[in-house]
């Protein structure tokens, strides 16, 4: 797996090193930046402790960042959709990206989408609310009500276009995406 340092990866979000410092100071961020601290020795054998950031850091990050922007979910709440999300998007990584490869070359492509649901259900007598992400194309997002029918609110993004947009990031700062984009002539 291909590993950025904070400059790359800043490139790849969007964010300057304001943005970072503020938002990592208030753990808005969809990982934890303490268990991703490598410690490193230098040739003069001093070690080092600093951060090394993946692509699907970066994808997360983006998926957070669209939530909060386009379906108006407060930042802290769309980090930690977006780190739930892991669930569904590792395993699925291999169809995400081939769906973001083809729109990124313009073709056409059933898009990804993802985000979440918050629900109610009663225990006891009391009204509990809960939110889990889901993934899926249009056609499952639509039929969301039908499997879970205490729906009170949903939220999603595209993903495929999230996806693209984290290559076309990556192409505009000569950023190799490594074998999280192994897709050929996009």
């Amino acid at each position: 797996m291909v590993e950025f340092g904070r400059r790359d990866w800043l490139l790849l979000v969007h964010h300057d090193r304001a943005v970072f410092d503020s938002r990592a100071r208030r753990d808005q961020y969809p990982f934890l930046n303490s268990d991703m601290v490598d410690v490193r020795q230098s040739a003069a054998g001093e070690e080092s402790r600093y951060k090394m950031y993946s692509a699907t850091e970066a994808l997360y990050t983006i998926i957070a960042d669209e939530l909060n922007a386009q379906v108006n979910t407060p930042l802290h709440q769309a980090c930690s959709i977006a780190a739930q999300l892991s669930d569904f998007v590792v395993p699925h990584l291999p169809e995400i990206v081939a769906s973001a490869a083809a729109f990124h070359r313009g073709q056409e492509t059933e898009e990804l989408f993802c985000g979440f649901i918050k629900c109610h259900r009663s225990d006891g007598g009391r009204a509990i609310e809960f939110t889990r992400p889901v993934y899926g194309t249009m056609a499952a997002m639509a039929d969301l009500p039908r499997h879970w029918p205490t729906i009170i609110a949903w939220g999603f993004i595209n993903l495929t276009r999230a996806a693209a947009l984290l290559k076309k990031r990556a192409d505009e700062h000569h950023i190799d995406l490594g074998d999280f984009w192994p897709v050929e002539g996009s």
